[in-house]
């Protein structure tokens, strides 16, 4: 087991399960098995959802029917309470996995691949119509000496 140990806050709703609140319609397989393995590796994962009392108490009994336990369910990790001084409401992760995230970075990424391909799109562009306009010219040229 390696020493550091990476921290990943999972959504139930919508993520590991399809749901139609509070009612639990069926797992999301994919999800469960890369939670799966993010235990395996020995890294921390902690339910994070706003499921309380008893729907809470269903999302994490149906997680553990289907064969997925947690290492926290809804708290941070004692050891970054005692490091941070306190233990805020936001959970604290490494990677949030959640089916409304919005990632910043990710939006970074795919804008600046935008621009990117923007920038060829018009680079092939100006050069179709440059190579266009040199063989119009010289068109006109042989033409107009007669």
């Amino acid at each position: 087991m390696r020493a550091y140990k990476k921290i990943y806050a999972v959504d139930f709703d919508g993520t590991l399960a399809e749901t139609k609140f509070p009612e639990i319609i069926k797992p999301n397989w994919s999800m469960f098995f890369t939670c799966k393995m993010i235990k395996a590796r020995g890294d921390i994962l902690i339910l994070w959802t706003c499921r309380c009392g008893e729907d809470l108490t269903a999302a994490v009994e149906f997680c553990k029917k289907h064969g997925l336990e947690f290492d926290y369910i809804n708290e941070n990790v004692p050891e970054n309470v005692e490091k941070f001084g306190n233990d805020s409401r936001k959970i604290f992760a490494h990677e949030y996995i959640d089916d409304k995230a919005w990632s910043p970075k990710a939006m970074r990424d795919a804008s600046r691949l935008y621009r990117r391909a923007i920038r060829r799109i018009n680079h092939r562009f100006l050069k179709e119509r440059l190579k266009r306009m040199k063989k119009g010219a010289n068109e006109h040229g042989k033409n107009g000496g007669m």
